[in-house]
């Protein structure tokens, strides 16, 4: 979900330039804090320069930079005060059902979210009502049961590190989903959905949208098809995004970018976003995520949150791939409990894992 999931220029007014001539030298979510090494890998765009926080890509169309500036100036409460710092961590609190597998009973839960952008993602996910906690830290990957930690590097523990893969996936597009500004854009595009001629009543006999040249929209199900009602459609090109199941983490793998198609309402804010590995354009939904922001809120310190968040995973049963029908996971974040780059105490990386 997202919701979505997602950190450097928070202070976009309406009508700002995209082009700013000097960019805060920020590391966006997604990078190591630290200082990047000989093995850093350098994005470019397609104008062939490098994609950096802020920078858009030249001749990037006119409509596409409206939409995007749209985007950017409903990340944050137009009223606040001062520059709204970029998200670097959060503790947050969100009332979850999560459905392991399709046909499963959803579990109903209480967990307490925290993240810290520094290496990969740090994370840690407290369960309330089944009383365990889940850790990705510097020391590796821990599950807490009642009090005794129990490392997860076994190969039968795999399943348990997807686990912790979906939820920093979720992690991440929160954070893009946040504070899009941070985003390395490598491409930015305008999309207009074809005429379906599939479609000849209130009943949709093909359950996505075209946008032509192999874009496409998988949608879920029917509520998430009647919210593409006059929303716009732009697509960007990042490796700021994740995936539940990419495997972006794999041995060897090179490093992978992420398209996104995005769903805005009338005042600019996300409401339906497909992320997939970028393939040229053309979409392949193995290991997609579909995040339908129900909403948002407001908070007062100028930060506007994904409040109400359903995330689908990919689905290839039945010979084809699509989406899962109901969400994977549904979240609802616990305002009052909301806080962002908290400072007393701040989150360390020393809160992640087993204490030493």
């Amino acid at each position: 979900m997202l919701a979505s999931l997602l950190i450097a220029f928070s202070c976009v007014l309406p009508g700002a330039s995209l082009q700013g001539d000097k960019p805060t030298p920020q590391l966006p979510q997604g990078l190591p804090t630290t200082a990047p090494g000989p093995q850093a890998h350098k994005w470019l765009a397609v104008d062939g320069k490098e994609a950096t926080p802020g920078r858009i890509p030249a001749n990037t169309s006119k409509g596409a930079l409206k939409l995007w500036n749209e985007v950017l100036s409903a990340s944050r409460i137009q009223k606040a005060e001062g520059v709204t710092p970029p998200v670097k961590s959060f503790d947050l609190t969100f009332d979850v059902r999560i459905r392991t597998a399709p046909g499963t009973p959803s579990k109903e839960e209480t967990v307490r979210f925290r993240f810290l952008d520094q290496s990969k993602g740090y994370l840690s996910a407290e369960f309330t009502t089944s009383k365990r906690r889940t850790d990705r830290g510097p020391s590796g990957d821990y599950l807490r049961d009642d009090k005794e930690w129990v490392s997860l590097q076994g190969r039968e523990d795999q399943e348990s590190r997807r686990e912790l893969d979906r939820w920093v996936a979720i992690a991440r597009n929160f954070v893009a989903l946040t504070q899009p500004a941070a985003v390395r854009v490598m491409e930015l595009k305008e999309l207009t959905v074809l005429p379906d001629p599939t479609t000849d009543s209130d009943t949709p006999k093909a359950m996505r949208l075209e946008f032509g040249e192999g874009r496409f929209l998988a949608l879920p199900n029917t509520a998430t098809y009647r919210a593409c009602t006059d929303l716009r459609w732009l697509e960007v090109t990042s490796p700021d995004f994740r995936l539940f199941d990419s495997g972006d983490a794999g041995p060897g793998r090179a490093p992978i970018a992420y398209r996104a198609l995005l769903g805005l309402d009338k005042v600019g804010r996300i409401r339906l976003a497909q992320f997939h590995e970028d393939n040229g354009g053309a979409v392949r939904l193995q290991g997609a995520l579909f995040v339908d922001v129900r909403s948002w809120k407001e908070l007062e310190n100028g930060y506007v949150l994904p409040r109400d968040i359903d995330t689908y995973r990919s689905d290839s049963t039945g010979g084809h791939t699509s989406f899962e029908v109901q969400p994977a996971m549904a979240l609802w974040l616990i305002t009052r409990a909301a806080r962002i780059n908290p400072k007393r105490p701040p989150l360390q990386a020393k809160d992640f894992g087993p204490p030493k």
